[in-house]
């Protein structure tokens, strides 16, 4: 983990942003539980990806040095059309073949129909993984996000990163989610410094950048990965 973030934070210097460190939260990591077995829940999608809905919201406008801190509401029913992606620091080419890679909703309505889970929520969450001064995330942005998927019912959250620096996006979202009790697994090739911005659960992934749940239109392999995640979420045990 030092010697991977060592490395990045020397390549983000070099590429302009010469005060950027890794966030570390003052807070702890928190953990909360299902309220209702998972075959039961509404699991909510958030990605990292960037990606936004043509018809309702805008680019997100990323600040060099700063990121964007915002998410952007994405309902599932909309068509493959109507989305696209902000460019951030990953490889596009994987996502333009089959965005599931990076928004895993074909998976997650597989798992509704076995029955593995209850529901997917509605309305996804996106947002732009690369924020090197993420303390708004944090704070404000992420408890919100958590709120409003709370509002549309959903009882867990499945958050993937899509960038190296996504995966302390992710983590930070994460926290901000357990603390308002939704439980929430990040899926990325990070989990370390998933963990370190205060996931309390990440399932790590062997695929590239912009390739979270594997190659494009290998559903066995999305599948068996966010099972891994969902098997993740549990209820409280008694006592």
């Amino acid at each position: 983990m030092e010697l991977r973030a060592r490395a990045y934070r020397l390549l983000v210097r070099r590429q302009g942003d010469r005060t950027f460190d890794f966030y570390r939260p003052s807070r702890s990591p928190v953990r909360s539980f299902l309220a209702q077995p998972l075959k039961d829940t509404t699991v909510a999608i958030v990605t990292t990806a960037g990606i936004f809905h043509r018809l309702t919201a805008e680019p997100f406008a990323v600040a060099p040095g700063r990121g964007d801190t915002t998410f952007r509401q994405i309902p599932i029913a909309a068509d493959r059309s109507e989305l696209s992606i902000t460019p951030g620091r990953f490889d596009l080419r994987a996502a333009e073949i089959d965005l599931n890679v990076i928004y895993p909703l074909s998976a997650m309505r597989r798992a509704q129909a076995r029955g593995t889970i209850g529901s997917v929520c509605a309305t996804a969450l996106s947002l732009h993984g690369h924020i090197p001064e993420p303390e708004s995330l944090l704070k404000c942005t992420a408890p919100l996000a958590a709120r409003r998927l709370k509002e549309l019912g959903a009882g867990a959250a499945i958050v993937v990163g899509a960038c190296a620096l996504g995966a302390q996006s992710a983590g930070l979202t994460a926290l901000a989610f357990e603390a308002e009790g939704l439980p929430t697994v990040v899926i990325t090739q990070w989990p370390q410094l998933a963990r370190q911005a205060g996931a309390a659960r990440a399932q790590a992934t062997p695929f590239p950048f912009g390739m979270t749940m594997g190659p494009p239109l290998v559903e066995p392999l999305h599948d068996w990965l966010l099972g891994r995640a969902l098997g993740q979420l549990t209820p409280r045990l008694p006592g």
